[in-house]
């Protein structure tokens, strides 16, 4: 997302810093929930952990409050998810995650890394590149991704050439304010995760997409 030009609204200075705020917080949030989870920590180390992961999300609901809009974006896997399908053995499942922030292509790579195998990219174009000589059974696409081609275009030339793998989408966003966007999503067909994540739901979400 573009740094609002002088005499943007309000709104749109509000959804800027939604989505810049956002994806530092989700690293800070998802960094603390998996020092948490640890066991092997000492016990002040553990107090300190949940501290920071209490007032992350405490930012995180401030956020929330002062650009929350009535429109509602996506769900975090909806029990009717389009993506919920049939199992398909045990084989190892490949997940594509896209996203031009490093430290959450790390972070999303760390979770999800235990249970199948993940590649990262930060543009659009190397995404575009990966899925043409390479099979994902899930592509984790940042919505608001910064470059020449954000994550909307990106799946709009999927779904015209690689209708196949658009069908294989689940956006990650840091908020969509914008009607036009929200409506986007909403008839997309495709679920959204929220950042930042809570890694839990991340895993479960993944786990029935990928299903």
């Amino acid at each position: 997302m573009k740094k609002p030009e002088a005499g943007a609204s309000e709104a749109e200075k509000m959804a800027y810093i939604h989505h810049a705020v956002m994806n530092p917080l989700t690293v800070v949030v998802g960094y603390a929930q998996l020092l948490a989870s640890r066991s092997d920590l000492k016990e002040d180390a553990l107090v300190q952990a949940n501290r920071i992961l209490e007032q992350a999300r405490e930012c995180v609901r401030i956020i929330e409050e002062l650009t929350t809009t009535d429109a509602p974006l996506q769900v975090d896997g909806d029990a009717d998810d389009p993506l919920h399908g049939e199992g398909q053995g045990n084989r190892t499942r490949h997940i594509l995650v896209v996203d031009d922030e490093p430290l959450i292509l790390k972070l999303t790579q760390k979770v999800l890394g235990a249970d199948y195998e993940v590649a990262i990219c930060p543009t659009a174009r190397e995404a575009q590149r990966r899925l043409l000589i390479e099979d994902y059974d899930l592509v984790l696409l940042d919505y608001n991704l910064k470059g020449e081609i954000d994550g909307r275009r990106l799946f709009e030339t999927l779904k015209r050439h690689q209708p196949e793998i658009a069908d294989k989408v689940l956006f990650m966003s840091g908020g969509v304010s914008d009607p036009e966007d929200q409506d986007f999503l909403g008839s997309s067909g495709r679920g959204c995760i929220d950042k930042p994540f809570n890694i839990d739901k991340l895993r479960e979400t993944v786990a029935r997409a990928i299903s």
